[in-house]
């Protein structure tokens, strides 16, 4: 028997499960062939009804297999950390799996970087049919925060990608089992938040198997009480970075553009009302928050504004200046909201060759805002049009 399954060993890998059995077996067939081979494998079956504990027995002491009864990924992977002996911790989805060399190259970094904590790696995402709809791109670890606010909390960042030191339970915790959705996510998010260093390689170390619309009932089910928890977890922590904190309104803004965008898929795919009636209120969310539109980026106002634009197309009784006068904003708002939409309606007639239309856009948009007189973008769609309707002899 492998004598590094006999002693303390150095890496944890944790694996929460819950009817799986198809799957998880190979997972642990990634995790036993790592070409790093000082670490333990545990599994947690968070009461699976189906033949998981055969699969996972038939590896035999190489493996510690641990079962509860149903509490939620979060309970499981908490188990998980409890029982874990390993100096370091990776986590792995039994739906997903490693790379040989991912312990190799992680361990590797970490014991050569000792101020660095965690660290992450590339991964891709791939579809039932084996396809990879996804490849991970490259991001400055320092930016961790924004990215995964940015992101709405939404799969920035998977459970099995980082390494990490155990140590680092020290300050942050374990899982907040209140959580369904994006609880990795708000992990991490308060791992930086404990000022623990994040480092990063750039080898393509794990893979995460994602069937299309894959999270789209769990996200149905906990999206609205779940989120609500992570936003005010994360901007109430006291040691948010003051640069992080001013950007809080586009950071909500951000979530809800991506919440209502769940919920118009979920809707595209069964029809139901409810769906549509969430996309309506994530909407109003957004718009709700855009009191300091001063500090927003243009395109993420514009895409809140596309998205309200698209139920005005298929609900016949909804109007985006209705729920701007029933949401009470400020004038102020109302005009950049406005603004907004005449820079929306400029950029359609020039798709359409609605040169007309376009011209008389243009005088609004800089009745507004004088300096989009000179704005690069729009003369020279101005130009171009202007040719078009009156070619060069």
């Amino acid at each position: 028997m492998d004598q590094p399954f006999q002693k303390t060993p150095l890496v944890s890998i944790i694996i929460p499960t819950y009817n799986h059995a198809s799957l998880i077996e190979r997972a642990l067939g990634s995790a036993l062939s790592q070409s790093f081979r000082d670490f333990e494998i545990i599994v947690i079956d968070d009461g699976s009804t189906d033949n998981t504990k055969e699969i996972v027995q038939r590896f035999g002491p190489k493996v510690r297999y641990f079962y509860q009864e149903n509490g939620g990924v979060s309970s499981a992977r908490n188990h998980g950390l409890r029982v874990a002996r390993g100096e370091y911790i990776n986590f792995l989805d039994s739906d997903d799996w490693i790379l040989p060399t991912k312990l190799t190259i992680q361990v590797e970094y970490l014991q050569s970087h000792p101020e660095i904590d965690l660290v992450f790696c590339n991964w891709q995402v791939i579809d039932a049919a084996g396809r990879v709809i996804y490849h991970s791109k490259p991001f400055i670890p320092q930016q961790f925060l924004k990215l995964i606010l940015l992101e709405g909390f939404l799969g920035s960042i998977y459970p099995l990608v980082p390494l990490f030191k155990r140590t680092c339970l020290e300050k942050t915790g374990f899982f907040d089992e209140r959580l369904h959705v994006s609880e990795e996510q708000e992990f991490w998010a308060r791992m930086a938040l404990a000022g623990y260093q994040f480092g990063t390689v750039e080898q393509i170390l794990c893979i995460v198997f994602h069937p299309v619309n894959h999270n789209i009932n769990l996200y149905k089910k906990y999206l609205k009480t779940d989120m609500p928890i992570i936003l005010e977890k994360t901007f109430s922590n006291p040691n948010i970075p003051h640069d992080v904190l001013k950007l809080k309104n586009e950071f909500y803004i951000s979530c809800y553009l991506k919440f209502a965008a769940i919920f118009y898929e979920a809707w595209k795919k069964y029809g139901e009302i409810e769906d549509l009636n969430h996309v309506k209120s994530y909407i109003e969310l957004g718009l709700s928050a855009t009191a300091d539109f001063s500090a927003l980026k243009a395109d993420l106002f514009d895409s809140l504004l596309h998205m309200a634009m698209k139920l005005e197309s298929i609900d016949p009784n909804y109007s985006l200046p209705g729920v701007i006068s029933r949401l009470k904003l400020s004038k102020e708002v109302v005009s950049y909201i406005s603004y907004r939409l005449q820079i929306i309606s400029f950029w359609s007639d020039y798709n359409e060759h609605n040169f007309s239309k376009m011209f008389q856009t243009y005088k609004q948009i800089s009745t507004y805002n004088k300096k989009d007189l000179f704005n690069r973008g729009l003369l020279s769609a101005m130009m171009k049009s202007a040719l078009r309707i009156y070619p060069a002899t």
